[in-house]
C-alpha cells in the first residue's frame, strides 16, 4: 500500500470511526432510556440494562452499516475535493477504474470485517444477551407461536423452550405415507438425553385395527432424528437472531417441511447479498461526493446520499417482494433488485464524474 492509499484509509476509516461512534452512542442511550422505563426490576438493574445494551450494541448498528460507510465515505472524498486533494488522487491515478478502485479501497477493506461480525457473530451476542435479560426477569423464552414444525412423519409444535435440551407442551401428530393421521399426543415436558428426548406426563391417541386407543405415560421416548437441539433453538429464535449459517439450517429444514415463508426465504438472501447493496451505496457516496461545492455544502451533499439511501433500502425490499409474488424464485428476485440498485448508483457516479 502506497502512500497516498494509507493516506485515504487512515482519513476514511477515521470519518467511519466518528460517524459510527455518533450512532452506535445514539442508539446506547436511547435503548438504555427504552430498557429503564419498561423493563426494569429487583433483579433487572440499572448495570444489567447496560450490559445487555453492550451486548446487542453490534448487531443493531450492523443494521446501519452500509449507511454509516457510506456517510463517512462520503464526507472523506468530499472533503478531498473542497480542498482540492482529489485532484492530485485524479492525476496519480491511471485510469477512471484505478481512480475509483483507489476511493473505494478504504470501504472494501471494511466490508468483510463488519459482514464477518454483523453475520456470524453479532446474532450470537444478541441472543445470548437476550436470554440472559430473560433469566433476570424470570421470563422464558417462547418458541414461534402458532407455528407447526414437520420432522420426517410427524408435526410438532413446542410452546415454550427453557433451553435447547429442555421443551415445554410438546404437541405431535403422527401421520402415515397416505397423510393419515395415525397417532396423536401432548407432553407436558420434554428433556434430550443420550441422543432421544424424554417425554414427561404424556397423553396420547392412537390408532389401531379396533379404533383408537387412549393411555398415559409418566416417562417416554421419542426419537427423531431431524428434530434435535440444535434444531430447536434455531427454530425458536427470530430470523435477526441467528447467524448465516444458522438461517441457512433453518431454511434448508423448512424447506424440505414445506413450511417454508417466503419472508424467511428472502430474509435469507438479503443476508447472503448484502455486500452487493453495500457497494451500491459505496457508488452513491461517491456520486454525491464528486462536483463542485461552491454553491453546496458537505452536509448537504451527505444529507441527499443519506436520504436516498435510506429511500433505496425500502425500494429493494419492495421490489424483490413484488417479484417474489410474481413467481420469481427468492434468490432471483434479491439478486435483480439489489443489482439494478447497484446499477442505478454506478450510473449516477457515472454521470457526476
Amino acid at each position: 500500500m502506497n502512500i497516498q492509499n494509507g493516506y485515504l484509509v487512515k482519513q476514511t476509516s477515521l470519518m467511519v470511526s466518528i460517524v459510527l461512534l455518533a450512532i452506535a452512542g445514539l442508539l446506547f442511550v436511547t435503548g438504555i432510556a427504552d430498557e429503564a422505563a419498561r423493563r426494569m426490576t429487583d433483579t433487572y438493574t440499572l448495570q444489567s440494562a447496560v450490559i445487555y445494551k453492550f451486548s446487542t450494541l453490534s448487531a443493531e448498528v450492523y443494521e446501519y452499516i452500509g449507511v454509516i460507510v457510506m456517510l463517512g465515505t462520503l464526507i472523506t472524498v468530499a472533503s478531498f475535493n473542497k480542498h482540492q486533494e482529489l485532484t492530485i488522487i485524479q492525476l496519480s491515478a491511471a485510469s477512471a477504474p484505478a481512480l475509483l478502485l483507489r476511493l473505494l479501497l478504504p470501504a472494501l477493506i471494511l466490508l468483510p470485517i463488519v459482514y464477518g461480525i454483523g453475520e456470524f457473530a453479532a446474532p450470537s451476542w444478541q441472543n445470548n444477551a437476550e436470554q440472559a435479560r430473560a433469566l433476570l426477569r424470570g421470563e422464558k423464552n417462547p418458541t414461534l407461536r402458532g407455528q407447526w414444525y414437520k420432522a420426517n412423519n410427524e408435526y410438532v409444535n413446542v410452546e415454550f423452550i427453557s433451553n435447547e435440551t429442555e421443551l415445554t407442551g410438546i404437541t405431535r401428530f403422527q401421520m402415515n405415507p397416505q397423510k393419515q393421521l395415525m397417532a396423536a399426543s401432548y407432553s407436558k415436558r420434554a428433556v434430550y438425553s443420550d441422543g432421544s428426548w424424554v417425554l414427561i406426563n404424556t397423553i396420547e391417541v392412537k390408532r389401531t385395527e379396533r379404533g383408537f386407543e387412549r393411555k398415559t405415560m409418566g416417562i417416554s421416548s421419542w426419537e427423531n432424528a431431524v428434530f434435535t437441539p440444535e434444531l430447536v433453538r434455531n427454530l425458536a429464535l427470530e430470523s435477526s437472531n441467528l447467524t448465516l449459517p444458522e438461517l441457512w439450517t433453518q431454511v434448508r429444514f423448512r424447506a424440505e417441511a414445506g413450511t417454508l415463508t417466503p419472508a424467511l426465504e428472502r430474509t435469507l438472501w438479503n443476508r447472503v447479498l448484502f455486500p452487493l447493496q453495500y457497494i451500491g451505496l459505496m457508488f452513491v457516496a461517491l456520486a454525491f461526493a464528486f462536483g463542485s461545492f461552491r454553491q453546496k455544502t458537505i452536509g448537504d451533499a451527505a444529507f441527499k446520499a443519506l436520504v436516498l439511501g435510506v429511500i433505496s433500502g425500502l425500494l429493494i425490499d419492495t421490489l424483490s417482494a413484488s417479484l417474489m409474488v410474481l413467481a420469481m424464485p427468492a434468490f432471483a428476485a434479491v439478486l435483480v433488485s439489489n443489482s439494478l440498485f447497484t446499477g442505478l448508483a454506478f450510473y449516477l457516479l457515472k454521470r457526476r464524474y
